[in-house]
């Protein structure tokens, strides 16, 4: 795996990984190590917050290369994918039609092949709870709108490129809907806040 460093402010550097599993594996292995304050993985980043007065960004960045190169495989999830039951399509999917028209195959397929993937919840994202998740099938590669929509109802599913976005509240969102689940997939009242977790496994099921 190649990887290259970045600075972000004062307070704040990264690394550049090859994928969002990646992310995960040297996020976990940063973790342990004293003088960070918080580290964030993404698609393809770890960053991680310090301390400067206490902390060289040179040697951050000798972390995050130590982490990349010796940082353990995560375990295996054993765990049975979860299931998101959604309503593809009609007023909750407003973009299906259009989707497919793009593609050039019926709604009916597309429901077919998004379903019977395997998905990974990659990692969380701009709002508490929402979901990127991969394992799309990259036949089915559409673009984001292009313009974003100012309101999409909490529960909405739109795709963009191989990904699947789920989104957990009401809010913007610039990525074509293809349906909507009734799953919380944040709630702020319930112990355990979050729905879903990066790397667990997920199936789509059509309502």
């Amino acid at each position: 795996m190649t990887a290259s460093c970045f600075v972000l402010s004062e307070d704040a550097a990264g690394i550049f990984v090859g994928d969002a599993a990646s992310a995960q594996k040297i996020a976990a292995h940063l973790r342990k190590q004293v003088g960070c304050e918080e580290v964030v993985p993404g698609l393809d980043t770890v960053t991680v917050r310090f301390d400067p007065c206490r902390t060289r960004v040179s040697e951050v960045h000798a972390w995050l290369l130590k982490a990349a190169r010796d940082a353990p495989e995560l375990p295996t999830s054993t765990a049975e994918p979860i299931e998101v039951c959604v309503r593809y399509g009609g007023v909750d999917g407003p973009d299906l039609e259009r989707v497919c028209e793009t593609l050039g195959i019926s709604q009916k397929e597309f429901i077919a092949r998004h379903v019977s993937a395997l998905h990974t919840v990659d990692m969380m994202g701009f709002t508490p709870g929402f979901a990127y998740v991969s394992g799309g099938d990259a036949a089915l590669s559409v673009a984001r709108l292009p313009v974003p929509r100012p309101r999409l109802p909490a529960g909405s599913v739109g795709v963009s490129g191989v990904y699947t976005g789920l989104y957990s509240l009401q809010g913007p969102g610039g990525w074509p809907i293809i349906g909507r689940t009734d799953a919380r997939l944040f709630d702020a009242s319930a112990p355990e806040h979050f729905l879903l977790q990066p790397g667990q496994k997920l199936r789509f099921t059509a309502a």
